[in-house]
């Protein structure tokens, strides 16, 4: 008897040992049922780029929730930028989400510990693609933008505009591929890669090489004005790696 008990003492430890631990469970916050709810009829086409939404006091009724909650939810959507308050007519559908990409983005290279390779890496691969892939689409007026950001970067001007010309040169070539997809990463990571090179103490080691900076762009330029796709590439390959190696030593600093 005695033995009997023991092991069901042992058995009811093992027991105590595995059981199962549930805590309770937290209703979401009403403002993100409202984001939800509005990103639903985004997907399924009831809200379109430049549509009104209702205002906070219809939204609040027809919800059946407080105003405050509709408003942290608008506050929410207006931040990440899929929702524009213009004040006297109301809250309109932007989907502008270039800006919060890009801030996303430089939160998360910085706080993950990715390393200024790792972004240019992400820039060649994105841009060489994109701008190969979509020589069927260029205009005149495309090449001649690129050349005056070519002019501009061969004449006079200071680092920081010269800086500015180099990055409205490549930026070009990423609204050239006509994906809007392409375009707000190749921005995010040319963000990334622009805030680096000013905030380094080298930077200096960027604007010493920028008449070979220049002289690359140049040979860009040309490939692209011939529709030499494979020439493009190599240029393009060119002039990525020796912006990488200029910038090896580049120490990040926090942001």
């Amino acid at each position: 008897m005695m033995r009997i008990k023991r092991l069901k003492k042992d058995e009811n430890e093992e027991n105590e040992g595995r059981k199962m631990v549930f805590k309770p469970i937290e209703n979401r916050k009403i403002s993100s049922r409202i984001m939800e709810q509005i990103k639903e009829n985004i997907l399924r086409g009831k809200l379109r780029v430049g549509d009104k939404l209702p205002s906070e006091r219809e939204l609040s009724t027809q919800l059946g929730v407080s105003r405050s909650s509709v408003r942290e939810a608008l506050r929410s959507l207006d931040i990440l930028g899929v929702v524009v308050s213009v004040q006297g007519e109301g809250t309109y559908i932007q989907g502008d989400f270039q800006d919060s990409l890009c801030m996303l983005m430089t939160f998360m290279y910085f706080m993950n510990g990715c390393k200024l390779k790792e972004a240019l890496q992400l820039r060649e691969i994105l841009e060489i693609e994109s701008i190969v892939h979509s020589a069927s689409r260029w205009t005149e007026q495309d090449i001649q933008e690129l050349e005056k950001y070519c002019d501009l970067l061969e004449g006079e001007g200071s680092e920081e505009e010269k800086s500015e010309y180099d990055k409205n040169f490549h930026d070009k070539i990423a609204e050239m591929s006509g994906n809007s997809l392409m375009i707000i990463i190749l921005s995010s990571a040319s963000y990334i890669i622009q805030h680096i090179i000013k905030s380094a103490r080298e930077k200096i080691l960027f604007h010493e090489c920028i008449d070979q900076v220049s002289m690359q762009h140049r040979r860009i330029l040309e490939a692209i004005r011939l529709g030499d796709t494979e020439e493009i590439k190599r240029r393009m390959q060119e002039h990525m790696q020796f912006v990488s190696e200029a910038l090896r030593d580049v120490e990040e600093e926090e942001i």
